[in-house]
């Protein structure tokens, strides 16, 4: 492996991944500092889901409840993937028994109030696989033009909408909140 020097730390116009037609916005933080975010969405390569809910379930297996609180989570795509993993590990059952509610949390509400809050989320081909393979069909396929007033990049034409199904969308509650006050 090559690694290269640090030439620019300036990453306020490239974001690290899949983005919601990438935006920068800017907030006071719960400490008076202004800080800048971006609102990002995908199934993130960096994060292995499987071996979460393994960890997860394995530390704290004495537990008859979990508490899960992901922060950023911008359009629930980490919460939803981990608790995907998680119910194909344990049963749908047992997950809602001993780990919800998830709940997540971001600073910009336009994408909570958009894209959690309605249960629908914009998955690519690969990033949906997963949920294609459950038994439990937590995503089903929706038409975008129904939810046209929430979606913030409607031009993403190489990602489909998804809605969660009732009993999954319960699972989770999510809160605009910045995450050093959480």
């Amino acid at each position: 492996m090559k690694i290269q020097n640090i030439t620019n730390t300036n990453n306020l116009y490239k974001p690290s991944f899949g983005s919601l037609n990438f935006k920068m916005h800017q907030y006071m933080d719960c400490n008076g500092k202004m800080r800048i975010s971006q609102c990002t969405t995908a199934k993130r390569d960096d994060l292995n889901y499987d071996n979460a809910a393994d960890i997860i379930i394995q530390n704290f297996k004495k537990y008859n409840t979990v508490k899960i609180m992901p922060m950023n989570v911008s359009d629930g795509t980490e919460a939803y993937f981990l608790a995907e993993s998680l119910v194909r590990k344990v049963g749908f059952d047992e997950f809602k028994k001993r780990f919800t509610p998830i709940v997540a949390s971001d600073i910009y509400a336009p994408v909570i109030h958009s894209y959690p809050n309605n249960g629908i989320v914009l998955l690519s081909d690969d990033e949906i696989t997963p949920f294609k393979n459950d038994k439990y069909k937590l995503l089903k396929r929706t038409n975008k033009k129904l939810y046209n007033k929430y979606i913030l990049n409607p031009s993403d034409k190489n990602k489909k909408l998804y809605k969660l199904i009732p009993e999954f969308k319960d699972c989770f509650t999510f809160m605009v909140t910045d995450f050093q006050k959480r």
